[in-house]
Order: C-alpha cells, then sequence, then structure tokens
C-alpha cells in the first residue's frame, strides 16, 4: 500500500500529500530543508514547514504556491513528480501551483481537506497512475511532432526573420553603451536610408528611358533639321538618364554591401556567442561538424536577404507601379493590365514550382549536413579508423551519403529547368501579346512608332527583374530553410544561466572567495542526465515537455546522484573514490555549474552555487578534465588561455609550467613555449597534456580546484613531484577535489569520499577508512592494492 501524509496547513492555504513508494520519512528527506530554505532566493523561509514553528524534518513547505519561490519550484519539479504529491487549495484551484507544475502535480479545490485515510490515498495513488500514463503518451505524441518538425525544418515566419534580422540592420545601441558603438550604429543606420535612397533614384531614372526613347524615335520620323537636333536631344537625355541609373545602382550596391558585411559579422558574432552560452549538455548531444555546417548556412542565407532580396523586391514592386502608371496614363488600361497580369502570372508560377521543389532542396540540405557530420567525426578520430584499418569503411560510408545527396541535387536541377522554360513561355506571350496590341493601335493611327518602342522597352526592362525575382523567391525559400535551424538555436534558451534575482549573499560570497579558499558543501544532491531542470518559473516549459523519472527509476540506477551530501573545509583536499558511473565526476560539474541538480544545493561558502554569477563562479573554480584536449596554438597560449591579458605575463606562465612539471619538457620542444601543438595537442603525448592543463589551472591562481583523473596519464615519480609542489604551497593552498581511480592520490587528501550508486556511503580520513573493517574503501584499497602487486610481479618477472 502506498504510504501518505499530510502535512500541516501552511502559510499560502495549501496543503501538499505525498504519496510513494517509499515511506514517508524517506520521501520527504530526499529534499532536506536546508536545500529548500538555500535555494529560494526570496524571504520565504517562514513558510517552510519544519523551519519555523512547525517541527520535524520534513523538507516541504507553502513554497508551493508562492509565486516569489519559483526558482525553487522550477529547479525541484522533478522531486515533486518523482513523489507523486498532491496540491489541495483550501479555498479552489490555487492558478500558480497549477503553472509551476503542471501535470506533473494533481490539483484540487477542497473547502476543508481531512487528513486522508488508506482509501484516499489509494484513489489519488490511482490518480496519480493514471495522470502519469497521459502524461507518457503527450510525452511520446510531442516527442513525435517535435522530431517531425525537425525533420521537415519548417521555414520561420517573416516576423520571426525581422525579428532576428533587424537589430543587426537597423541597431540600436543600448543606453548604457560605448561612443564608438553608438557612433558605428549611426553609420550604420545612415547607411540603410542612403541606399533606400539611392534605390528609389535608380528605379525613377529606369522608368524614364524608354520614355525617352519614344521621343527620340517620334522625333526621327518627322523630316527637318529640327526634328533631328530634337532626336539628338532626346538620345542624350536618355543616355544621361541611363548613366544616372547605372551610378544609382552602383553606388546602393556599394553603401548597402558595407551593411549587409557588418550585418553577417554582428549575426554570426551573436550566434557564436550563443552557443557558447548554450548548456553542457545541449554541446554533448550535437555534432560539432553539423552545428557549424547549420550556422555556416543560415549565416550565408541572411547575407542573402538582406544582401539582395531586401534591396531588390520593394524596390521592383514600386517600378512595376511606376510602369503601370506611364502605360495608363500614354496608351490604356489595357497596357497597364498586361504588364501587371504578366508579372502577376510569372510570380503564380515561380511561387508554386518553387513551393514544390523546396523538399528536395531541403532533402538536399539534410543529407549534406550528415555527410558533413560523417566527415567531421571521422577526421577527428583519424588515429582510431587507422589503427582498426576502417579507411575503406569510412570512405563507403561517406559516398552512401553522398549518394543521397546526388539523388536529390538532380531532382533540383530536373525541377529548375521546369521553372525557368515556364517562366520564360510566359514572358514571351505576354511581350507578344503588348507588341500586337500596339502595333495594331499604329496601324489604326491611335499609336506612333515610338509607343511600340516604348511598350518594348517598359516590359524588356521589367524582364530582368522580373528573372531576378524569381531567383530571389527560389533563395529566398532556400534562405528561410537555411536560417530556420540556425534560428532555433538562437531562440534555445541554455538550461543553466544566471538566476534572474540573486542577492547580496552571492555578491558576499564571491567576494571572500576573492581572498581565501570557500568551504564546499554538497548537500541531498539528486541529479540524472536524462533531462535538466528550469532555472526560474517562466522557463518552465509545457507539462508535457518535461519526462523526469519516477521514484521507482531514481532507486533502481537512473539517476546519477541519489541524495550526495558531502562537506569539504575551506582550504582542504577530498579524494572521491568509487565505481565507474558512481556520480564522482558529477559532482565536480555540478560544482561549476555545467549542469545544475535536480534536487539538493552545492554550496559555496554556504551560498547556494546557482546565486552566484556564473562568470566569477568560473573564475574561481579551475577544473583540469579526463580528457584535456588543447587549442591548435602555441604552448603558451594555451596555458594562458582565459587570464586576462595583463595577468598573461612570461614569469606566471613559466611558474604555473614549473608547479606543473613540464617546465623542462616544453624548453626541449622545438620553439619552447612558442611552439604549436596541432589540433587539440596531439603533437604532444598524453602526459604533456595533461601537465599543461594542470598548468593552465595553476596559472588560474583559483580558488577552487577540482581535478578530474588529473594525473591518469603521469607516472608516479612526475605525480609525487606535482603534488610535493602542492603541498608547499599549502599556505594558500585551494580548496580541492580530487577524483582518483589510483588511490595513492587518495590518500594523500586531508579527506576521502566514498561513493556508490550516486550515495556517499563513507567519509573520513584515509587512515580511518582503511582500517575500518567490512568497509567500502577498505574492499576499493585491498583491490587497488591487490591489481599494483599483480602488475609489479608480472614487470618483474619479464
Amino acid at each position: 500500500m502506498a504510504s501518505s501524509v499530510m502535512l500541516p496547513q501552511l502559510a499560502g492555504g495549501l496543503h501538499v500529500r505525498l504519496i510513494g513508494g517509499l515511506s514517508a520519512s524517506q520521501s520527504l528527506s530526499q529534499c532536506s530543508l536546508r536545500c529548500l530554505s538555500s535555494v529560494c532566493s526570496q524571504d520565504c523561509s517562514q513558510d517552510l514547514v519544519g523551519s519555523r514553528g512547525v517541527s520535524g524534518s520534513v523538507g516541504l513547505g507553502s513554497v508551493v504556491g508562492d509565486q516569489r519561490c519559483g526558482y525553487f519550484i522550477a529547479n525541484h519539479q522533478a522531486c515533486f513528480r518523482g513523489w507523486g504529491g498532491t496540491v489541495l487549495n483550501r479555498e479552489g484551484v490555487d492558478r500558480s501551483a497549477t503553472t509551476l507544475f503542471g501535470n506533473g502535480m494533481r490539483t484540487y479545490a477542497s473547502s476543508a481537506v481531512p487528513v486522508p485515510n488508506e482509501a484516499a490515498a489509494t484513489k489519488v495513488a490511482e490518480d496519480k497512475t493514471t495522470t502519469e500514463n497521459e502524461n507518457e503518451k503527450t510525452n511520446d505524441s510531442n516527442s513525435n511532432s517535435n522530431s517531425n518538425k525537425n525533420e521537415s525544418d519548417e521555414e520561420p515566419s517573416t516576423a520571426a526573420v525581422l525579428k532576428h534580422l533587424a537589430p543587426h540592420v537597423w541597431p540600436v545601441p543600448p543606453p548604457d553603451a560605448d561612443e564608438a558603438e553608438k557612433q558605428e550604429a549611426r553609420a550604420t543606420r545612415a547607411r540603410v536610408m542612403a541606399a533606400c535612397g539611392l534605390t528609389m533614384a535608380n528605379k525613377c531614372l529606369n522608368v524614364q528611358m524608354p520614355v525617352l526613347m519614344k521621343h527620340a524615335i517620334d522625333a526621327l520620323a518627322v523630316s527637318g533639321d529640327a526634328a533631328a537636333t530634337s532626336a539628338i536631344t532626346w538620345v542624350g537625355l536618355f543616355a544621361l538618364a541611363r548613366l544616372g541609373a547605372s551610378a544609382c545602382n552602383e553606388a546602393r550596391s556599394t553603401v548597402f554591401g558595407a551593411v549587409t558585411a557588418r550585418a553577417s559579422r554582428s549575426l554570426s558574432r551573436t550566434v557564436f556567442s550563443h552557443l557558447h552560452a548554450l548548456d553542457h549538455s545541449f554541446h554533448v548531444a550535437q555534432p560539432t561538424g553539423a552545428i557549424t555546417r547549420t550556422v555556416d548556412r543560415g549565416v550565408r542565407g541572411a547575407s542573402f536577404l538582406l544582401g539582395s532580396a531586401s534591396v531588390n523586391v520593394i524596390p521592383t514592386t514600386f517600378e512595376l507601379a511606376l510602369v503601370c502608371a506611364v502605360l495608363q496614363s500614354r496608351l490604356g488600361f489595357e497596357y497597364a493590365a498586361l504588364a501587371l497580369g504578366s508579372v502577376g502570372a510569372y510570380s503564380a508560377l515561380t511561387f508554386a514550382v518553387t513551393s514544390w521543389r523546396t523538399k528536395f532542396r531541403r532533402e538536399m540540405n539534410r543529407f549534406d549536413q550528415e555527410a558533413s557530420a560523417l566527415v567531421s567525426d571521422s577526421l577527428s578520430m583519424h588515429e582510431l579508423v587507422k589503427l582498426r584499418n576502417s579507411a575503406d569503411m569510412e570512405t563507403m560510408r561517406y559516398d552512401k551519403a553522398l549518394a543521397k545527396h546526388e539523388q536529390y541535387v538532380r531532382k533540383s536541377q530536373w525541377s529548375l529547368g521546369l521553372l525557368n522554360f515556364g517562366q520564360s513561355a510566359v514572358f514571351s506571350l505576354a511581350l507578344g501579346a503588348s507588341l500586337a496590341l500596339c502595333a495594331s493601335r499604329v496601324a489604326s493611327g491611335d499609336a506612333t512608332v515610338g509607343d511600340v518602342a516604348m511598350v518594348q522597352g517598359f516590359l524588356l526592362q521589367l524582364s530582368l527583374p522580373l528573372n531576378f525575382l524569381g531567383s530571389i523567391y527560389r533563395e529566398t525559400r532556400q534562405s528561410f530553410v537555411d536560417m530556420s535551424q540556425m534560428f532555433s538555436l538562437l531562440d534555445r534558451k541554455p538550461a543553466v544561466r544566471d538566476c534572474d534575482d540573486r542577492d547580496t549573499s552571492g555578491e558576499m560570497a564571491v567576494t571572500q572567495m576573492m581572498h581565501k579558499p570557500p568551504e564546499i558543501v554538497f548537500d541531498d544532491v539528486h541529479f540524472a542526465y536524462s533531462s535538466q531542470p528550469f532555472v526560474n518559473a517562466s522557463s518552465i516549459p509545457s507539462p508535457s515537455a518535461v519526462n523526469h523519472p519516477s521514484v521507482g527509476d531514481w532507486h533502481n540506477g537512473a539517476a546519477t546522484l541519489n541524495g550526495a551530501s558531502i562537506r569539504i573545509p575551506a582550504g582542504t583536499s577530498c579524494a572521491l573514490v568509487g565505481g565507474s558511473g558512481s556520480g564522482k565526476s558529477t559532482l565536480a560539474r555540478l560544482l561549476v555549474r555545467l549542469y545544475d541538480p535536480w534536487c539538493g544545493s552545492v554550496m559555496v561558502n554556504g551560498v547556494d552555487v546557482r546565486h552566484l554569477p556564473l562568470a566569477d563562479l568560473r573564475r574561481y573554480v579551475a577544473m583540469v578534465p579526463q580528457d584535456c584536449a588543447l587549442f591548435h596554438d602555441t604552448v603558451f597560449a594555451n596555458v594562458a588561455y582565459g587570464l586576462p591579458a595583463g595577468d598573461a605575463t612570461r614569469e606566471r606562465i613559466e611558474e604555473a609550467c614549473r608547479r606543473a612539471q613540464v617546465h623542462d619538457s616544453i624548453m626541449h620542444l622545438p620553439d619552447g613555449y612558442n611552439t604549436v601543438v596541432g589540433g587539440r595537442g596531439l603533437k604532444l603525448s598524453g602526459g604533456e597534456r595533461q601537465r599543461i592543463a594542470l598548468a593552465r589551472a595553476f596559472a588560474q591562481r583559483a580558488k577552487v580546484l577540482l581535478l578530474d583523473e588529473a594525473t591518469a596519464h603521469l607516472d608516479a615519480v612526475t605525480e609525487r613531484r606535482i603534488f610535493t609542489a602542492e603541498e608547499r604551497e599549502s599556505s594558500t593552498a585551494p580548496t580541492t577535489l580530487v577524483i582518483a581511480h589510483r588511490l595513492d592520490a587518495a590518500a594523500r587528501c586531508d579527506q576521502v569520499a566514498v561513493l556508490r550508486d550516486g550515495i556517499v556511503v563513507e567519509t573520513g580520513t584515509h587512515a580511518d577508512l582503511v582500517n575500518r573493517e567490512g568497509g567500502e574503501y577498505r574492499r576499493l584499497w585491498d583491490a587497488w592494492r591487490s591489481e599494483k602487486d599483480a602488475v609489479v610481479k608480472s614487470s618483474g618477472s619479464e
């Protein structure tokens, strides 16, 4: 039977009933009161059950109905969903609670809420099960629809395009921008206005040219010297108009070209910056080659839209209106109707055929992206490809991707030929009909030969923008397809970002870290990689958009951390040991906020890290990961990476390299500190890369140091020298978290924490734990020593 508990009535008028497979105390203890009070940034601790006036260790309170605590609700939504909580309001349904929890909580209206009996508990549990099944179906449906949407690359609306492009074409700097930025924005807006004026002048002069030619021809039809002089004058005016139109067109291209170049740069910078701002979970789930290809196509599509479509579509429409007005005033409505009808038929054919063939271009893009991702992935794994003798297999995979791309290239070319023929047919019929009508009027004396030339000139003059309009429309549709994924990246909000309502405690914690190492506390931390929490109430998605694991999933190993708690005093070192997948590296990632915990808190100097500015947190926390990749740059640049320009001195970099025991190795390189290390540092050995990564961390002079298997590629002598150097710096030693499978590194730390299945099962000094009979650390230590002795014996026998 599912257990249940009714909490006392809360200040917000809500009761919360928790029902789950665990006992009430077990369920509630998963998210302790300390977690609640530390995460909530507002002064609502008096509303927390177990805080003031209510005894017990229950860690759940009226924050459910308090909009101020949306930050807490968002970051602990998974806990409430897992516990199967039921929110009840004594005066009716609380809309804020419904909004915050969605289908993850069942909301009821009740005038009086009694303590539930077993039958009531069973009924709510059944309701919960029904709701979860409905949610699961909804999640599946949404997942399928989202998948289909991604595959189809639906075009963004015109409003979405303008939303993203307008700030780059017509920049409006913020009030606090520096004078150089404001001046550049004013210059860009002036260029846009100048380009618009030049475009209008160009179209007005274009419309005058057929009229001037008409007068020249009519003047030649009359004999006499005066007529010849008049004809020469009209021809001269025609030449000047043509020259002026060409000058305006070239000036417009030059002026707006600068606008396009700046907008492309600004958009590229915005996308690049946004990609770096996206959370770690996004980047580990996406192929880098596909992302770069998407961004490249999107920027090129935006550049085309700015440089061609926006400068020609509206001006062409303006020119068409002028032509129709001139034809109607001089020859009659039927000529204007023919011109307008030809443009309409041309456009309708272009739109219809282009819409039909867009699916071919979309598939071209998809297979082109897959081929690019395959190339990037295969070349980045070139060493494995060589070792496995798989070059032929990789070539075959690439050729299959190219074959699919080729198939849709052929379809696209065939459909393009069909479109071009249809466009030519429409224009030829319109030109023939217009000239025939005008010729009949000349024969009847109602028009002159010059009128025939004028009609022909107008239609031929329209043919160029018409053909260009067809190309513009085709390329615009393609640009929309290309930009769709890039815009979806820009619309994506990072799951890990600065809290909107940080209080002064975060600033105080940062100030303290500037002067001395902090205390670090992991308090009842729960986390799983399958889904991520959200930073504040405004970012909570629809209920069907989140699929958190249930309590059963959490306790069957789906979660990486299941309530880990560790306290690391300031300036001390703590080793995390345990089997693979026990959550050691996850704790380090949570500390630097590559992810945020589902439940519980990670605190620095008593302040939850979610209340610290990300930039400040990562400035004072240095992490050396297991995979120590380097930039394709010099050794000096790699060690100094991330330091302000004034701090990256030669003395500081060499000091850090000496501490990392890599200075001598660097000096033996061909160009010393100026040696380029190659892509990802592959010109160096694994040990050298790892020591350079350590030197980078030492150069940062951080107050917290995270070493995630940071000496795995080093020999025992070098590792001992590094730790000895650290001991000499003990007076200024940072708070250090060491993740190690080699337990001799753990033995040097001030304390050891043993993790198993996401829970800290033992903590203490190495001496205490290694002497604890039947303990987990003792078992790991004995196994490690046995393995080490076996290796030594095997080496001796050889």
